[in-house]
């Protein structure tokens, strides 16, 4: 590891060692050493640009001239290394190369068009944008923003007090366990978020999402066809408009699909599924229902009654009962052949 003269800057290469070149014209730099990792060093007014990689260098690193930006500016163009910035307030673009970066609070980290980028941010209060390039890890610490990449194959790992939006790219996992977060998914699909304890998290709008976390969470399902683990207990769920699995836990509140259909799986009594009386034309099932235990569907008192929905109830011959609420949208106990007005409460 060695220092850029005259910055807060620390670049590493693994197994090799360290020699900048250090320019202001990027048509003249010094020569190379054999069999160390030569870093061309550009010092420019932006510390952005495009350059290509000298012939015997093995990356290209620009940054700004100190008070030409603010804030102050540094692009890793090229080249397989990493940086760590021992100052903050700092704004670093990754470029082209398998780079990593660790930042310092205020810093502002962007992820580039390699593959392979890890961005870590555990110092916290950092902001955090994802690459292009795929196959990317990001750590957050206390206080970050944090938005995906749309590379796919991406990782993000949160703290309590992160804010986390997820990218574009497919195969995303996001993982909030730490607690005390905000999490939106991406539009990606194929997208996992783990949940902790306090969690706000409101599924994306790309295909085949699984939302899944602990007691005391908030879960909202976004537009992709969702599978909801919340068999913790003492969560509230409100699906999304696409079609949705949910299996639940005790004392969890679920509130069914906005469009498509939700299949929910209740387990360990005093769960409640919440109609809002307004969404038209949901086609919700229920599975292992207890209305002993203390399951119960809780209805807009404005616009049903539990004995009028308990009045429309049709059983099929596999004693599954479907009950139809006002604006045609049903209900369908599975494996319960018989219910009556106690199955249900308003609200």
């Amino acid at each position: 590891m060695a220092s850029i003269p005259g910055s807060h800057y620390e670049i590493f290469a693994p197994g090799q060692t360290v020699n900048f070149g250090l320019t202001y014209d990027a048509n003249s730099f010094a020569p190379p050493v054999p069999g160390e990792f030569n870093l061309e060093v550009i010092i420019n007014a932006t510390g952005t640009g495009n350059y290509p990689t000298p012939p015997g260098y093995q990356g290209v690193f620009i940054e700004s001239v100190p008070g030409k930006t603010i804030p102050p500016t540094v692009t890793m163009l090229h080249g397989d290394y990493g940086l760590i910035d021992g100052d903050g307030n700092n704004r670093i673009f990754l470029g082209d190369g398998s780079e990593s970066v660790q930042g310092a609070s205020g810093d502002t980290l962007a992820g580039g068009t390699g593959l392979n980028q890890f961005l870590d941010a555990h110092l916290g209060n950092q902001s955090v944008t994802g690459g292009s390039g795929g196959t990317e890890t990001i750590f957050g610490g206390t206080g970050d923003t944090i938005r995906g990449g749309s590379g796919g194959n991406e990782t993000i790992g949160g703290r309590p007090g992160d804010t986390i939006i997820g990218g574009s790219g497919g195969n995303e996992s996001i993982d909030g366990s730490q607690g005390g977060q905000s999490i939106v998914g991406g539009t990606g699909g194929n997208e996992t978020i783990w949940g902790g304890p306090g969690d706000t998290i409101h599924g994306g709008s790309g295909g085949n999402e699984t939302l899944a976390g602990v007691s005391g969470e908030t879960i909202t399902g976004g537009a992709a066809n969702t599978f909801f683990d919340a068999t913790a207990g003492n969560d509230s769920i409100l699906a999304g408009g696409g079609n949705s699995t949910m299996f639940g836990g005790a004392h969890d509140t679920v509130q069914g699909v906005s469009g498509g259909s939700a299949s929910i799986g209740f387990a360990g009594g005093n769960e409640t599924f919440w109609d809002d009386g307004a969404t038209a034309g949901r086609h919700d099932s229920i599975s292992t229902f207890s209305q002993a235990g203390g399951d119960r569907v809780s209805l807009n008192s404005l616009t049903d009654t539990p004995a009028g929905v308990a009045g429309t109830a049709v059983t099929d011959g596999s004693g599954n009962t479907t009950v139809t609420l006002h604006d045609g949208s049903t209900i369908t106990f599975i494996g319960i052949s018989t219910i009556n007005n106690t199955f249900f409460t308003t609200h």
